[in-house]
């Protein structure tokens, strides 16, 4: 991205970590350093900084300058050697050196440099390597092998080259691939006299051009030596294989973004002209503190990001992606989403609505914490968002991203929140004389969890297998409720009575009154004798409502929050935490329904999301009639008519 490298700083930058900042622990370098201090008022020379260099805490920043590399430099230690102007920093080598390569890397990261093999003019040996890649990073990285020189500008063996131009004279630009296959991203290659790309083991390139003789040659003899290459210009491709074939596949344009028939524009320094095919046509599925190869911003969301090593134009206001949905529940869902502030303050929202027109949004989040920050780029990892939607509807979501430059929105993406959690069966195993009988019950689908209990005793999961009380029951009538939820909401509960107890001559403490006092024969008053079954059948017991032993829920308050949903104010009078679900019906139909718990002696909301037709006759000004009906376990339904208006 060349001419906009000075950012509006007046606009709030926000945190870019760029090439010019310094740390308390840089070990300094520059062409005429000496000494030891290596700070930035007296550098060291380029050897010194960084052998006294330590991993994990330590850098080494390069000045401007050309540094001529006597003999062959090895960067193995994962520290970060950069130049401090980028454009500005060369490292070069002699015509005596005759190593196996100007510079080796073997772990860390090399930035913002130009590498030249030998002055202008001169070459020192036909089969010789300006980079040896072990490992480690190149990023921002300009490769040159200028004149008549054969040779390879980066033998790439491991790790990553990304943002980066080579630029050679008569050699190969880069001949890569190896186990673990190693990563091309968004690199410019130009070798007008021999192979762009020789690839011989496994590789992945995306967001590249190859513009060579010969653009991309494959040369491999194994099937599990594969060449991943999406989204990149190359016209050339060769595949020399030896045994099965039909496993070195470019891809075609459909598939895989390619770009087989339309050349790259671009000028001698290696930026885009316009025009070129290769701008606006690469994948965002880039890091989001992604620079090009001249410290421009790169652009994520609509239009795509450049294929190559430079980004032509400004982004100017924020970027966004649509976002990746993740775990969907009855009421909430899961997304990951990506933002770019391109240099400015940027506030990054999630909108939800049941429109794909995002019109008046039912959600319309701001609060999001990223993951990854606070740089140039915004992640957000298993965001949890909605909270109050309706089970069973189609919702769109989006992510907005608003700034001093412009305010831009992705795509929405569609989804169904899922059925409401509820519990599909409940088995109670016999014998009723049993203390701690045995209870199996079902959820109605995936990812709803049951938690069971008798009387006012704590819940226990259930929801696995046959589960059992912890403790005896005494012998009589005793409540089991099984409450179901898929973390989002908590469904309504099914409750059944279960009776313990016997007659004369079994069960209980022995005495065979079934009530556990040591004596007698006659069952006490109020006790009843259950009924013995068959051998080998299980009775099936009924859903009994108990009596309305819990006091009912109080409506407080009701109204109509932006034309969209139902908010009712309740109050739970009980000293225990109320499950309440609430159903609205307007002219017959059902208009919207939720669950909530509401906590012991306190008041509570529900957020009851109206249905389409209801919100579309009060947006046109009219009023309904509907009934609101709120019903909790063990107590008698509220019911209160209701006359809505927007």
């Amino acid at each position: 991205m060349h001419g906009r490298h000075l950012l509006p700083l007046a606009c709030g930058l926000i945190g870019l970590a760029l090439p010019s900042s310094a740390s308390a622990a840089d070990r300094w370098a520059s062409p005429s350093g000496s000494g030891t201090e290596c700070s930035q008022a007296n550098p060291c020379s380029i050897t010194t900084a960084y052998s006294g260099a330590q991993e994990g805490s330590d850098g080494v920043p390069l000045t401007a300058g050309t540094f001529t590399l006597t003999s062959d430099l090895v960067l193995d230690k994962n520290i970060v050697v950069r130049g401090v102007d980028a454009g500005s920093t060369t490292l070069t080598g002699t015509a005596a050196d005759a190593g196996p390569g100007l510079l080796t890397v073997s772990a860390g990261v090399l930035s913002d440099v130009t590498i030249d093999q030998v002055p202008p003019g001169a070459c020192a040996g036909s089969d010789r390597t300006v980079v040896r890649q072990l490992g480690g990073t190149l990023e921002r990285v300009h490769v040159s092998y200028p004149g008549s020189c054969d040779g390879v500008g980066i033998s790439l063996v491991g790790g990553t080259v990304t943002d980066s131009l080579v630029d050679m004279g008569e050699g190969v630009g880069i001949s890569a691939g190896s186990t673990p296959a190693p990563t091309i991203r968004n690199v410019t290659v130009r070798a007008p006299g021999d192979l762009a790309l020789a690839h011989s083991a496994p590789l992945n390139v995306t967001n590249s051009i190859f513009d060579g003789e010969i653009d991309v040659r494959s040369v491999v003899f194994d099937p599990a030596d594969f060449l991943n290459l999406t989204y990149s210009n190359f016209g050339d491709f060769e595949s020399d294989t030896d045994g099965p074939g039909g496993f070195v596949t470019p891809g075609g344009d459909q598939t895989t973004g390619n770009q087989r028939s339309a050349a790259p524009l671009l000028n001698a320094n290696g930026t885009q002209q316009a025009g070129s095919p290769t701008i606006d046509a690469g994948t965002n599925a880039i890091p989001l503190d992604a620079l090009d190869l001249f410290e421009g911003l790169r652009i994520l969301g609509t239009p795509r990001t450049d294929i190559g090593a430079d980004e032509l134009d400004d982004p100017g206001g924020p970027g966004v992606e649509p976002p990746a949905l993740g775990t969907i529940r009855a009421a909430n869902f899961d997304l990951t989403a990506r933002a770019l502030a391109n240099g400015y303050d940027t506030t990054v929202k999630i909108q939800i609505d049941d429109e794909d027109t995002f019109s008046t949004p039912l959600v319309d989040e701001e609060t999001l914490s990223p993951t990854t920050g606070p740089g140039n780029g915004r992640q957000y990892d298993g965001v949890t968002v909605g909270g109050s939607l309706s089970p069973a509807t189609q919702y769109y979501v989006r992510v907005l991203a608003e700034n001093s430059q412009d305010d831009v929105s992705s795509d929405g993406v569609s989804l169904t929140t899922l059925s409401e959690p509820a519990v599909a069966s409940v088995t109670v195993a016999s014998p009723t004389t049993d203390r701690t009988p045995s209870v199996t019950a079902a959820p109605n689908r995936a990812g709803v969890t049951l938690q069971c209990r008798f009387d006012s005793a704590a819940f226990e999961a259930c929801g696995a297998g046959p589960w059992s009380p912890g403790t005896n029951l005494a012998d009589g009538s005793h409540e089991l409720e099984v409450k179901p939820s898929d973390g989002s909401m908590d469904g309504v509960s099914a409750v059944r009575t279960v009776v313990i107890g016997t007659t004369g001559g079994g069960g209980g403490d022995g005495d065979g009154d079934g009530d556990g006092d040591g004596g007698g024969t006659t069952p006490p008053p109020g006790d009843q004798p259950p009924v013995t079954p068959p051998p080998g059948v299980t009775p099936t017991i009924p859903p009994v409502l108990p009596p309305a032993s819990t006091a009912a829920v109080a409506i407080s308050r009701v109204r109509v929050q932006r034309g969209r949903t139902l908010l009712v104010t309740v109050r739970n009078p009980n000293a225990a935490a109320a499950q309440v679900r609430a159903v609205l019906r307007a002219g017959g139909k059902v208009a919207g329904r939720r669950a909530a718990t509401i906590p012991a002696n306190a008041t509570g909301r529900i957020r009851v999301a109206l249905s389409r037709a209801l919100r579309k006759r009060l947006r046109r000004g009219g009023r309904a009639k509907a009934v609101l009906k709120l019903t909790t376990s063990g107590a008698a339904p509220v019911t209160q008519r209701l006359t809505l208006r927007r």
